[in-house]
């Protein structure tokens, strides 16, 4: 029983641990997606703008970004993946070799731009991120379980020590000092209906005292009166064990 309730809490503490976390996870993968929609929609407009002026600085300086460029009238270079030169005009999410991309591609007057955003350390916090979030979910279920089976086990032997002394001899009350007023209120109900029960047996007693002498007296009047017709040597043989028995019947 004790493990059962704290097996029960448990339940419910994890669930409800993995319901925030997962909500929590889902909320931050959504921020995580616009904040990489952000970097690239600022970078890509950043070397657009470069290419103008100075196009040797106007790829990213970073080893997750590659930045094509597609001259009008031109075909795509041979390093350019041709999914990725098909896309049109916007945001895109693909997967290459294991691996989730972000492109942005946009257009100006004289070229095509397309800049390749390799997330996966993105990909790689978030599950370390989750995979914290459970390790921690579990071990808090775990602690909520002892804890729970502790406190559980404390308070079904203090109620069964609480129900042993309802059938034990004696009136003394089944309140003890520093009881838990939960338990209070237990050994409070318990006491008033032994009081009940006590009241109820005196009760009982004092009608069948009552009732006993009340027909000992008429019974008594019967036997003698049966005895005095037993006694008489003129009355038949038959009356004689008719009040034989009645005297009989009257002792029994």
């Amino acid at each position: 029983m004790r493990l059962r309730i704290a097996i029960a809490v448990a339940a419910l503490t994890l669930l409800a641990i993995l319901t925030q976390s997962v909500v929590m996870l889902l909320i931050f993968d959504e921020k995580e997606e616009d904040f990489i929609e952000e970097i690239l929609g600022q970078q890509i407009a950043h070397s657009m703008a470069l290419w103008q002026t100075a196009p040797e600085s106007a790829f990213p300086n970073t080893p997750d970004m590659q930045l094509y460029r597609i001259a009008k009238g031109k075909l795509p270079a041979d390093d350019i993946p041709a999914a990725i030169s098909r896309l049109p005009v916007g945001n895109h999410e693909i997967v290459r070799d294991g691996h989730e991309f972000h492109v942005a591609i946009r257009e100006d007057d004289s070229a095509r731009y397309i800049l390749l955003y390799d997330v996966e350390d993105h990909e790689a916090r978030l599950r370390d991120l989750m995979l914290i979030t459970v390790s921690a979910g579990i071990l808090l279920a775990l602690i909520v379980l002892l804890a729970g089976r502790a406190l559980a086990g404390g308070l079904a032997s203090r109620l069964e020590r609480l129900a042993s002394q309802v059938g034990a001899p004696g009136n003394e009350s089944l309140q003890e000092p520093g009881m838990e007023r939960e338990l209070r209120a237990i050994a409070d109900a318990l006491d008033s209906y032994r009081l009940q029960q006590q009241e109820a047996l005196a009760r009982e007693q004092a009608f069948a005292a009552n009732l006993s002498h009340e027909l000992r007296t008429p019974l008594a009047a019967i036997r003698s009166d049966a005895e005095l017709l037993a006694a008489l040597p003129e009355l038949p043989e038959a009356v004689g064990r008719r009040a034989n028995r009645i005297m009989d019947s009257v002792d029994r």
